[in-house]
């Protein structure tokens, strides 16, 4: 009993960890899609040029010197979406000249995966799938654990008394606590990959749906093996206890 409390609090502590961490990771500034082009423009009454000299990436600095098309007192600039490949804040510093004096100024943008900020209304319909979700999950992995597996018996002799079929019950039950947990790490991975700057978390999410997606198909062969096995073997115990033989 213990080992199914702690594997169950870790699993809740992991999808937890993932819905705690939005409040920590608001976005700063406007959202900006990974892996796209980049057109801004800046305006200056007295500037006579303006040049995009570099960007801050979360990882590096990228050396641009762009001079910025001038539009009247307009300056426009366009950057290639290779340099926003990865996720996190990119601040562009711009220089601008008035024919004596310089100024510089920044033009920063939250790269994510979709170019979207997570508002608080989308936080909560996330979160409230996610709660369903968990409860959902545990409700049926609860049911299906403590569904009994077998026929039942006389608990002195161990003898069969009556075919049940609540075990093949507890096999689909469980077989749908699985599909959920393999629906909750993929939503949780989805979620972090495209609003939240947290890699190791999102890798985590990515493993686990990875590592259940795999099991999948070995664990339905596994399935219809117990359930087959099983409805020969009532069978043959169904016949045999309705010719008053007994069976353990």
């Amino acid at each position: 009993m213990v080992d199914k409390k702690t594997i169950t609090l870790t699993i809740l502590g992991t999808f937890l960890l993932m819905f705690l961490s939005m409040n920590v990771s608001a976005i700063d500034y406007t959202p900006h899609t990974q892996d796209t082009d980049f057109t801004f423009s800046i305006t200056s009454n007295n500037a006579t040029g303006c040049n995009l000299t570099l960007i801050n990436t979360p990882t590096d600095i990228i050396i641009i010197n762009q001079v910025g098309t001038k539009t009247s007192q307009t300056f426009n600039f366009s950057i290639d979406s290779g340099n926003y490949s990865e996720q996190g804040d990119y601040c562009h510093q711009i220089e601008c000249f008035d024919g004596s004096n310089y100024n510089t100024g920044d033009e920063c943008r939250s790269v994510s995966l979709l170019g979207k900020e997570l508002t608080t209304s989308k936080a909560i319909s996330y979160f409230v799938i996610f709660i369903i979700s968990i409860l959902v999950f545990m409700g049926l992995l609860l049911l299906g654990i403590y569904l009994p597996e077998g026929n039942k018996k006389d608990e002195l002799t161990g003898y069969i008394l009556a075919i049940s079929n609540l075990k093949y019950l507890k096999y689909v039950i469980l077989g749908f606590s699985y599909l959920t947990l393999l629906w909750l790490s993929y939503f949780s991975w989805m979620v972090v990959y495209a609003y939240l700057d947290f890699n190791f978390l999102s890798n985590i999410f990515r493993f686990m749906f990875t590592f259940l997606a795999v099991l999948t198909f070995p664990l339905f062969i596994l399935f219809c093996y117990l359930t087959i096995a099983n409805l020969i073997r009532d069978s043959k115990v169904g016949e045999s206890l309705s010719y008053g033989l007994q069976i353990k």
